[in-house]
């Protein structure tokens, strides 16, 4: 009985497929090798492409990053909104730790975000590669220091309770022509030479919210 070795054969057009395929890198990377080595316009022009796309690639990687970066500041944020009313409904002390923790690790990713814009303007050629912190436009300036006030607004772990206060100017005081002295004609409180409407906040833990009286 004759058996067949068919099925043991190795495909040679395969092996033949990738022998030329390892020669034509070969080939290829010694055609580099020598334009590099003796073409000095080749080698210039090889040298800022591949400086190019370094240069794609790092621009890439940071929108990348800024958007994981917003991403988390959203999930934070939405987190320390949440945690703000159940401190507002429950007696609970640590509550007000983690909210503070969020809110520096809130304001850590904001410093980060900016970093990477300007990392960004400068991969786009908006801005220089050595650009200082004051030589920044003042929008990105103005903007960063916005959202870091809004975004540093928290009650700390230690108050509990207390109070504070905001003048909102009214107008300029008028003078009584008989004794000359300075009152307010549209109601307000007179304090000094302008007359104000003053708020007062008054904030006792635990409560439901924060209550509003106005001073007159």
């Amino acid at each position: 009985m004759k058996r067949s070795h068919r099925g043991c054969a190795q495909p040679s057009g395969m092996t033949t497929t990738e022998d030329l395929w390892q020669k034509k890198k070969r080939v290829y990377a010694q055609q580099m090798t020598d334009r590099l080595k003796d073409d000095e316009a080749f080698k210039r022009s090889f040298v800022q492409t591949a400086e190019h796309v370094r240069a794609i690639h790092k621009l890439n990687l940071d929108y990348n990053n800024r958007r994981t970066v917003e991403q988390s500041m959203c999930a934070i944020s939405a987190a320390s909104v949440l945690l703000v009313f159940v401190d507002c409904a429950v007696d609970t002390p640590w509550i007000r730790v983690v909210n503070t923790a969020l809110t520096v690790a809130l304001l850590c990713l904001l410093i980060r975000r900016y970093t990477i814009e300007v990392h960004i303007a400068i991969g786009k050629g908006t801005l220089p590669s050595d650009v200082r912190l004051h030589e920044l436009p003042s929008s990105v300036i103005l903007g960063f220091l916005v959202e870091f006030l809004i975004c540093s607004l928290t009650v700390p772990p230690f108050i509990t309770n207390g109070s504070f206060s905001v003048q909102q100017w009214i107008t300029r005081a008028q003078v009584d022509p008989i004794t000359h002295a300075y009152f307010c004609k549209f109601d307000g409180v007179l304090l000094g030479r302008d007359c104000y409407l003053l708020y007062s906040y008054p904030y006792v833990h635990p409560s439901i919210g924060i209550a509003l009286t106005e001073h007159a």
